[in-house]
């Protein structure tokens, strides 16, 4: 019988009668993910008794499939590395590829049939890098003496995936107010501790947001 093997690359392939589907969940904008390789095998149990002959095809978007020429006399328990995909993370959405296995048996007795297809599905969702909030956005500390205190500025990190955590930190870039901090592994939905400003003056701040993978 002919089969998929997975030999490299992230995820894990799931077999379900003659599908085989890997998916590779959301992944950030941008990301390298390993090339992924495959197999076709040949998973019969009757030594070289039936040979397997077969072809390749592949469809789909958001991936690049370079795949070995159509072969036949693969003996049974043996593996041919015919399969390499790269996915391409430039673009936001979910993308999906096809790979077909068209095959037939055939024995020294002549026998020889057509075997239903084997379909490996890949499928990726490209999400956006993490991103930032700042609330409030507009600080207006009004007229003050001069000194120190402090204003509940909070940064958010908005990515929707659990582990598009970021470092992030804030500074001023004019004015004589002045506020720092520094937060490493800021992840989805936490908020970070307000920022403690001194140096008082009417004008307010401009913030800025450095955003680091």
């Amino acid at each position: 019988m002919p089969d998929f093997q997975q030999l490299a690359g992230p995820g894990i392939l799931i077999h379900n009668g003659n599908s085989w589907t890997l998916d590779l969940g959301a992944v950030q904008q941008g990301q390298h993910l390993g090339v992924l390789k495959f197999a076709s095998a040949n998973d019969g149990s009757f030594a070289i008794a039936d040979l397997l002959a077969g072809s390749l095809e592949a469809a789909g978007s958001g991936f690049t499939a370079t795949l070995g020429a159509p072969f036949a006399g693969l003996a049974s328990g043996s593996i041919l590395n015919n399969v390499e995909v790269s996915a391409d993370t430039s673009t936001l959405g979910t993308h999906t590829e096809t790979i077909t296995l068209h095959s037939s048996e055939s024995n020294v007795t002549g026998f020889s049939a057509a075997l239903p297809d084997q379909v490996l599905t890949i499928t990726e969702k490209v999400v956006p890098e993490a991103q930032f909030g700042l609330s409030p956005s507009t600080i207006d500390f009004g007229t003050v003496r001069q000194g120190q205190l402090s204003v509940p500025l909070s940064i958010t990190n908005t990515a929707n995936r659990p582990r598009n955590g970021a470092r992030c930190s804030v500074s001023s870039v004019s004015g004589p107010l002045f506020g720092q901090g520094q937060w490493l592994g800021c992840n989805p939905g936490k908020l970070t501790a307000p920022i403690s400003f001194s140096r008082c003056n009417p004008a307010p701040p401009a913030m800025s947001q450095d955003r680091r993978r």
